[in-house]
């Protein structure tokens, strides 16, 4: 059995169509049909939600999967600063799930059930595991976000900046 046939079948026996079970690991239904064609690994976060899931040896063929990233170190950058290198895969493991659990219980539904805001959780998690520091500007934008950012005007504002960011800092 494959990492692409144990997502199916996980699904498959929780009764979900792609879209209900890409809602459930908090991804695009295109990615959980990537998943099942082999087109795509899941990476650590969702590997962790689906061995919560899995059964038999569906549970051997991800825990393989997760451990294998695991030991050749291809985690992001980010889950291996919030894992830390040297701990134990039953640790990164536990922290992984610690992590999710604290996400999941302080969104209200209606929250995690928009792709936007589940964009922005996996953001800031990034954020928190990769950065020592944190530039004071980008609080401020996130605040002016808080502030301003349900309005059509800001909202252009902000995906006007980030055009221009992402031109600056990539073409360097």
């Amino acid at each position: 059995m494959t990492i692409a046939e144990s997502v199916r079948n996980i699904r498959k026996r929780l009764s979900k169509n792609q879209m209900q079970f890409a809602e459930m690991l908090g991804c695009q239904r295109n990615t959980v049909s990537r998943y099942e064609l082999g087109q795509l690994v899941p990476g650590p976060r969702v590997l962790a939600q689906l061995l919560d899931l899995a059964v038999g040896h569906e549970r051997k063929i991800i825990e393989a999967e997760l451990r294998g990233q695991f030991k050749r170190g291809s985690l992001s950058s980010s889950s291996s600063a919030l894992l830390g290198s040297n701990g134990s895969f039953e640790l990164v493991l536990q922290l992984m799930r610690n992590g999710m659990d604290k996400i999941a219980g302080a969104v209200p539904p209606e929250k995690l059930a928009d792709h936007g805001f589940r964009q922005f959780v996996a953001a800031v998690g990034e954020v928190v595991a990769a950065c020592d520091t944190v530039d004071p500007s980008v609080t401020e934008m996130l605040l002016l976000w808080v502030r301003l950012g349900q309005t059509e005007r800001a909202a252009s504002h902000f995906r006007d900046a980030l055009g221009y960011l992402r031109a600056r800092l990539l073409s360097t």
